[in-house]
C-alpha cells in the first residue's frame, strides 16, 4: 500500500496565509445611502463571524438598493467564495471589477482564488498578477501566485514568486513551507529542508511543517529525524491521521511491526473508512506472519477503496494467504 500522503496532499494547498480569500472591502463611504451603508456594515459583521449565508443577504440587500455599488458585489463574491460557490463568486467578482476598477486589486485577489478552485489555472495567474502589478509589495499576492504555478507544474516560477515574498516579508512562515514544498517536489530536497526548518522557527506549532519536513527528512534517510518530526506533529495535534499514519511508515520500514501497527490502528480509531489505514495495517501484520488479521484488513481495504487501482492485486494477495493460512492448517 501507499503510505506517505503529507507531501502529496500539502501539494494540493497552501498552508496559513497564502490561499485565504480577502475578505470584504474597506469601510463602506460615509456618502453611501444610508440604508445600503447599514447593509454593507451588516455583511461585513456577518463575514467576520463566520455567517457566510446572513452576509450574502446583507450584501444583496445593498445591491438591491444600489445596484451600481462594485464593492457589494465583491463582497457578496468572497462570501460565495467562503462557500464554495465558486461560479457565484467568479460572477459577482467580475461584476465588482466592471464596476469599481479603483478597487480591483482586492476584487481580482478573490477571482483568482475562485479560478484556482475551479482549475483555470491561466486566469487564476492573470489575476493574481494583476495584483501584484498595482501592489507590489503584497506578499500574499506572490504566494498565491505561487501556488498556482505549483499547481500548474510550474515550479520554478512558483519558487521565484515564493522567493519573492520571502524578499518582501522574511517573517512569512507560509512562503517559506511553500517553497519548500516546491523544491521537495522538484527534488531539491537540501534546499525543502532549509526552508522547512526556517518556517518553523518562524511558526514553531504548525503541524504540517513538521509533516511535510518528516518526510523530506525520511526520503534523504534520516529516519531518526524523520520519526522526531512525527513525534512532534502527534504531540502538537493527537488527532493528526497524517501523523500517526507516516510515523507508522517509519516503523514498518524500520522492521517495528508492533509499532507500526499500532500508528495504523490509531488512524483507524479517528477514521474508520480510511482504506489506505487498513491496506497499511495488513501489509504489517502479514510481514508480521499474523495472516488471518492481514486478510481481514485486506478485505476491509477492498470494501472501502472499490475503485482502486490496485484492487486486483490485494485481491490475489488476499487469496494467496488464504492458501497458505490453509496450509499451515493442514500441516
Amino acid at each position: 500500500m501507499k503510505s506517505l500522503r503529507s507531501i502529496a496532499d500539502a501539494l494540493k494547498k497552501s498552508i496559513t496565509g497564502g490561499d485565504a480569500p480577502a475578505g470584504p472591502g474597506a469601510e463602506p463611504p460615509a456618502t453611501l445611502d444610508s440604508r445600503v451603508r447599514e447593509y454593507l456594515e451588516a455583511g461585513r459583521a456577518h463575514y467576520r463571524q463566520g455567517n457566510y449565508e446572513q452576509a450574502i443577504a446583507d450584501f444583496s440587500q445593498a445591491i438591491e438598493l444600489a445596484p451600481e455599488n462594485g464593492q457589494a458585489y465583491g463582497n457578496r463574491g468572497v462570501a460565495y467564495l467562503q462557500l464554495g460557490y465558486l461560479e457565484q463568486a467568479i460572477e459577482n467578482l467580475t461584476k465588482a471589477i466592471e464596476l469599481d476598477p479603483g478597487k480591483a486589486a482586492v476584487f481580482y485577489n478573490g477571482r483568482g482564488a475562485a479560478y484556482r478552485q475551479v482549475g483555470n489555472l491561466p486566469q487564476a495567474i492573470a489575476d493574481f498578477t494583476k495584483v501584484i502589478e498595482a501592489d507590489p509589495g503584497n506578499a500574499a499576492a506572490y504566494i498565491n501566485r505561487g501556488a498556482t504555478h505549483r499547481d500548474a507544474g510550474h515550479l520554478a516560477q512558483a519558487i521565484a514568486d515564493y522567493s519573492q515574498a520571502i524578499e518582501l516579508d522574511r517573517a512569512n512562515a507560509a512562503a517559506y513551507y511553500n517553497r519548500g514544498n516546491a523544491y521537495a517536489a522538484s527534488g531539491e530536497r537540501e534546499q525543502a529542508l532549509a526552508d522547512y526548518s526556517q518556517a518553523l522557527e518562524l511558526a514553531p506549532g504548525d503541524v504540517a511543517i513538521y509533516l511535510n519536513r518528516g518526510t523530506a527528512y525520511l526520503e534523504a534517510g534520516a529516519v531518526d529525524q524523520a520519526l522526531q518530526d512525527y513525534n512532534q506533529a502527534i504531540a502538537l495535534e493527537p488527532g493528526s491521521v497524517e501523523a500517526y499514519n507516516n510515523r507508522g511508515f517509519v516503523y514498518f520500514r524500520a522492521g517495528q511491526l508492533d509499532q507500526a501497527i499500532a500508528d495504523y490502528s490509531h488512524v483507524i480509531a479517528l477514521d474508520p473508512r480510511d482504506a489506505a489505514a487498513y491496506g497499511n495495517r495488513g501489509d504489517a501484520y502479514a510481514r508480521a506472519g499474523k495472516l488471518a488479521e492481514a486478510i481481514r484488513d485486506f478485505e476491509r481495504y477492498l470494501e472501502l477503496a472499490p475503485e482502486a487501482s490496485n484492487w486486483a492485486k490485494v485481491r490475489d494477495v488476499i487469496e494467496l494467504l488464504k492458501a497458505e493460512v490453509k496450509g499451515r492448517r493442514l500441516s
